[in-house]
């Protein structure tokens, strides 16, 4: 569901493609309810476009990598959406504020998580692994996880920054949702000073480039097979091991509820392997507790509601949305912290 509003009337759309791209021979144009931009459909007599309006916060700099990387994994033949240049040899432009780029429409479905067939999981493994192996030849990417995020964060700021949010939930009007969220951030404010005394030596971590929000809503399926991976606008250099276990928990159907079922991980991850992927011991080892990690110190979901909930013009079911994607956070940190060591040694026996 896009966040903004679109700021193109169909007449835009028709003068822009023949401005940018020459097209003139446009038989329809469909708005797509897909992701958190607005995308457009384009249909002309012989082809079909996809063409991403980005938010206000993104520009054409923030989003120069993604075409030239995307053209660089089809050129290896991985399954991806080509970019398409305008006539100024250019992928990525502006219109009004916002950055605009186009690519070939590629037909397919994209599965929620609670129908995630088998082998659309075991093939998103493969995709993962396939994606970081293949991006090893590409310049390396900016640092999603830089080293300073394991140093710079203390356990003092973590707990002003829940408190803050605890003090908004005084304003929230429901009863039942005023509840949850302060159980929620309590339990986090106390989980603060637990994973405090996590120690990852970031030295030792497998980084490559990669995905950057890897999982099934990201894959275009066809009957039993992948048409194409898409969506790599927020494509960086990152520790694998986030990457693996995050992509996981948002693809398997048994973690819609929060918890990670161990066999079908250990597939997963072994699948992955296969496929170019790498991971050593200590990777492994510290996995869940840098997954938990993440996850105690950001308070998506919660961050978003409490700070928009009073706005005139918000959109309340996608502020819901987000809120839930918060509760299941928390509840992955319940199931982390109380399983995470035997997942671990679960894990060890794959290497």
């Amino acid at each position: 569901m896009p966040i903004e509003k679109s700021i193109l009337s169909q007449d835009d759309l028709l003068k822009l493609m023949k401005e940018h791209y020459g097209i003139v021979d446009v038989l329809d144009i469909h708005n797509l309810e897909q992701g958190t931009a607005n995308c457009h459909k384009i249909t002309t007599k012989h082809k079909k476009y996809f063409l991403k309006e980005f938010q206000s916060k993104y520009s054409t700099e923030d989003m120069e990598i993604e075409p030239s990387m995307v053209n660089f994994l089809a050129s290896k033949d991985f399954p991806v959406a080509s970019f398409i240049k305008t006539k100024l040899n250019r992928y990525t432009w502006e219109y009004c504020g916002k950055t605009f780029h186009m690519q070939h429409f590629i037909d397919g479905q994209c599965y929620q998580q609670k129908d995630t067939p088998e082998w659309l999981l075991t093939e998103a493994a493969k995709c993962l692994g396939q994606i970081q192996k293949l991006l090893k030849d590409f310049p390396q990417l900016k640092s999603d996880f830089p080293k300073k995020w394991f140093t710079s964060w203390s356990e003092e700021g973590g707990i002003i920054a829940c408190n803050s949010l605890l003090k908004l939930v005084e304003s929230v009007s429901n009863s039942k949702i005023k509840g949850k969220i302060t159980t929620d951030l309590k339990y986090k404010l106390n989980l603060i000073s637990r994973v405090a005394k996590i120690n990852i030596e970031y030295d030792k971590l497998t980084v490559r480039n990669s995905h950057g929000d890897f999982n099934i809503l990201q894959i275009l399926c066809g009957e039993s097979k992948v048409n194409a991976v898409i969506d790599f606008s927020t494509a960086s250099s990152l520790p694998v091991v986030w990457e693996v276990i995050r992509s996981f928990t948002l693809s398997d159907k048994n973690s819609i509820s929060a918890q990670i079922n161990i066999d079908r991980f250990k597939k997963y991850i072994i699948d992955y392997l296969e496929a170019g992927g790498e991971l050593s011991r200590y990777d492994i080892s510290i996995m869940p507790k840098f997954y938990l990690l993440q996850l105690a110190r950001n308070h998506f979901g919660y961050k978003e509601y409490l700070t928009s909930i009073a706005s005139e013009n918000v959109n309340i079911d996608f502020l819901n949305d987000l809120l839930h994607f918060g509760y299941w956070r928390t509840d992955m940190c319940r199931w982390l912290e109380t399983n995470g060591d035997d997942l671990t040694l679960e894990l060890q026996s794959i290497l």
